[in-house]
């Protein structure tokens, strides 16, 4: 599961625990190859501090032509938080039993069907068999 397949350590402080482990590249099945950052205060989409601004391109890469595509935000429940995703007048939350550390399933907020899922692990076995090449 995704809460449980890793502690809840904070290592960085600008980012919240739940959202720590989004804070990398991803291979979107909307939108291709994506990158996450922090929030910076007063960006449009982030409405809450420790918030994640998402990128379509390699904010890493100077070269990359990168657009923003949205932010990733917690929203505080009574007994559990879900972790939304905003962009373009549409919101969808992660899916922790259908998530994990390196594939994340985002689902509309009714329920009906699954926007976007986010792949890590395709992404980190193509850069090792590019290293390898």
């Amino acid at each position: 599961l995704f809460l449980a397949s890793f502690p809840l350590v904070m290592t960085n402080p600008d980012v919240h625990p739940l959202l720590e482990p989004l804070l990398r590249d991803w291979l979107s099945s909307r939108h291709g190859f994506i990158s996450c950052s922090i929030a910076e205060e007063g960006i449009e989409g982030s409405q809450q501090s420790r918030a994640l601004q998402i990128w379509r391109g390699a904010i890493s890469n100077p070269q990359s032509a990168c657009a923003f595509l949205g932010s990733v935000t917690i929203i505080p429940g009574k007994a559990l938080s879900r972790i939304v995703f905003e962009q373009q007048g549409t919101s969808c939350r992660l899916i922790p039993h259908a998530s994990r550390r390196k594939r994340v399933v985002w689902q509309s907020q009714d329920d009906k069907e699954s926007l976007d899922i986010w792949d890590g692990e395709l992404l980190d076995t193509i850069f090792e068999a590019a290293k390898v090449v």
